[in-house]
């Protein structure tokens, strides 16, 4: 079965495939870094390196998963999966927490969103592998 034969994957599987790995990978992050707070005494601006670590990484991992299955747009895309990444990271913290976002939320998700926007590009202009170049 060649490429023009095979059934093409909706899009929005793509987009929860790619969400869904680039969440959990943040999690992941968040984790351990909570699991390294609990054991030693980290201060604030710690804790803020680890938030954004973990936000940049998933939104860089969710936007190249959907950029190399999406092969097109993966600025947009990029962008688009990154602000809803933190978007949803930013939702879960409110409910968690029950205090709305401060303005470093903003800050936050344009972080996300540049990543993301990095990581479509960077799917989108991977070599795919078995594909002969040319």
């Amino acid at each position: 079965m060649n490429r023009r034969t095979r059934k093409a994957t909706p899009r929005y599987r793509i987009y929860l495939f790619a969400g869904a790995g680039g969440l959990l990978l943040c999690m992941g992050i968040l984790s351990a870094g909570a699991w390294m707070a609990s054991l030693v005494d980290l201060p604030r601006w710690g804790m803020e390196g680890i938030l954004l670590a973990a936000l940049g990484s998933g939104a860089y991992t969710a936007a190249l998963l959907a950029g190399r299955r999406r092969r097109r747009h993966g600025l947009r895309n990029g962008l688009l999966l990154g602000a809803v990444l933190s978007i949803c990271m930013l939702s879960i913290c409110a409910v968690c927490t029950g205090q709305l976002p401060h303005l470093h939320a903003l800050v936050r998700t344009a972080l996300a969103a540049v990543c993301g926007g990095a990581g479509g590009v960077q799917g989108v202009n991977q070599k795919q592998p078995g594909v002969p170049d040319g």
